[in-house]
């Protein structure tokens, strides 16, 4: 399944092509930011292919790590404990601070004496250890904050009160990263970044029950700061299943909406591509047995629609699982949940494969 793009020039890919070109002297790892929702939740799909990157292009870490999990043993990809941290969700609006959301659509507030530890495993390769741990925040008034790397000594960093988005990083090759913080007045943790100096990097930022079209009220002024600490080379969009309706054929409106996300996107971000993926295979019963729902094909096209009326990447998911009752084949080999929407860590590397080949070909193209 090729990647389709609507770009003017036909370049809807170049910035992150570019880097890979030039990886070796760029200073940092080419990185992908994948922005989803449950079906992408746990590292599902993007733990296999952030590994297969890696294992061509090199790199080690698993990138973005929220500093609180409720589930915390379902992403495979990282061990991941820790205390203290009061969650501010975009699913839920009205309590949160619009001015410190970034990207990642949640932030963290500390309780006194949060932790937070993250270990490797070598359950997903190249996830075993990293060589740099960073950790990313606001802190409106001076603080300290320490941070520790395997089995070393603590190590206590002075923050200076500031408004805008702040990094500290500990360099290093380490299995863990361990993060301590008190309960100073304004302070918004954004996350930990597990991640190498060169290489490929996936950030994996998935939110259960999530639309994606809050993103269009994302700040201009954040991203920026982000980018300056986090640079991406491409923002993968992979949003749909919080959408899709069963009696619901029309999706014009959410069409319009993600276009309007999709163009915000690329003035916060105008050095990064977006490529935005179509909503995967899902069934129903009907007459006794499992078919396709007629609204994902309907929902598949919106979003092709909303690529091509913005200008970037698209790639068809529902294709790339089969096309009509791709579903049903992925239940049938365990690699997908009996709920017919969800893939699941088996599901994923199958299409995780997919999404690579598809990138691999546009790879090849340009000698990469």
């Amino acid at each position: 399944v090729l990647f389709e793009d609507f770009s003017p020039g036909k370049n809807g890919l170049s910035h992150l092509l570019s880097s890979l070109k030039e990886r070796a002297s760029l200073g940092r790892p080419v990185r992908l930011a994948f922005l989803g929702d449950s079906f992408i939740e746990a590292d599902i799909f993007t733990q296999d292919v952030r590994s297969l990157l890696q294992s061509r292009y090199g790199g080690s870490g698993v990138g973005y790590v929220s500093m609180h999990s409720d589930f915390p043993g379902f992403r495979r990809s990282v061990i991941q404990s820790g205390e203290g941290w009061e969650v501010h969700s975009v699913l839920k609006p009205k309590e949160v601070d619009w001015k410190v959301m970034t990207l990642q659509q949640q932030y963290f507030v500390p309780l006194e004496g949060a932790t937070a530890q993250y270990r490797g495993t070598a359950k997903i390769e190249h996830a075993d250890s990293w060589a740099l741990s960073r950790f990313v925040f606001i802190a409106r008034q001076d603080c300290s904050v320490e941070l520790k790397i395997a089995d070393g000594e603590w190590q206590v960093f002075p923050v200076a009160g500031s408004h805008e988005i702040q990094s500290l990083a500990v360099e290093g090759q380490t299995p863990r990263f361990q993060v301590r913080v008190g309960n100073p007045r304004g302070f918004a943790a954004i996350g930990a970044w597990l991640d190498d100096v060169q290489g490929i990097a996936v950030d994996n930022i998935s939110t259960r029950g999530y639309s994606g079209l809050s993103l269009g009220a994302l700040s201009r002024e954040r991203a920026i700061q982000m980018d300056s600490i986090v640079p991406y080379d491409a923002i993968v969009l992979q949003y749909g299943l919080n959408v899709m309706t069963p009696e619901i054929l029309h999706y014009g409106s959410y069409a319009r909406k993600m276009t309007e996300v999709v163009r915000h996107l690329r003035e916060c971000y105008p050095h990064t591509d977006i490529i935005l993926m179509g909503v995967g295979d899902r069934s129903r019963k009907a007459n006794g047995a499992f078919v396709t729902m007629p609204a994902v094909v309907a929902l598949s096209e919106a979003q092709r629609r909303a690529a091509r009326s913005a200008g970037v990447v698209f790639w068809d998911t529902y294709e790339a699982m089969g096309g009509h009752n791709g579903m049903l084949d992925y239940v049938a080999n365990g690699q997908a949940n009996k709920d017919y929407t969800h893939i699941n860590h088996k599901g994923g590397k199958r299409l995780a494969t997919e999404f690579v080949k598809s990138l691999e070909y546009e790879m090849n193209r340009e000698g990469l």
